[in-house]
């Protein structure tokens, strides 16, 4: 692969969608298990705003990584390895995006219910 400016984009689009991804990750401040819980909505509302931008952040972090295996897949279109490698990002680019819609459908309904409990018993 020759090192040029679109090599040098989809390298950096790899990387960034990894730092989006971790740190949306690492530094959201409340963690919520396979079910919301009681306790969730206040912990959420407390810190409402980081929560909702370290989610944004961890949701844009996933469209770069699509976005950036559909360049790597460009890339290697005149390559024997297409024939591996499209396949591969056809369902890798799916995956992703299903789980991103379904993470943006998950953290709605944290984002609504933190606005909805203050002032309501658990």
């Amino acid at each position: 692969m020759l090192r040029n400016a679109s090599t040098r984009i989809t390298g950096w689009g790899f990387v960034a969608s990894g730092v989006m991804l971790w740190l949306g990750w690492v530094l959201l401040p409340v963690r919520i298990g396979t079910f919301f819980q009681a306790g969730d909505f206040a912990a959420i509302h407390e810190q409402f705003h980081l929560w909702i931008w370290m989610f944004r952040i961890h949701l844009f972090g996933v469209v770069v990584a699509a976005a950036a295996l559909v360049a790597l897949g460009s890339l290697l279109t005149e390559s024997d390895a297409r024939t591996l490698i499209w396949p591969g990002v056809a369902v890798v680019v799916s995956g992703l995006m299903i789980g991103a819609c379904a993470e943006a459908f998950y953290y709605h309904f944290g984002a609504w219910g933190a606005l909805d409990m203050p002032g309501n018993s658990a």
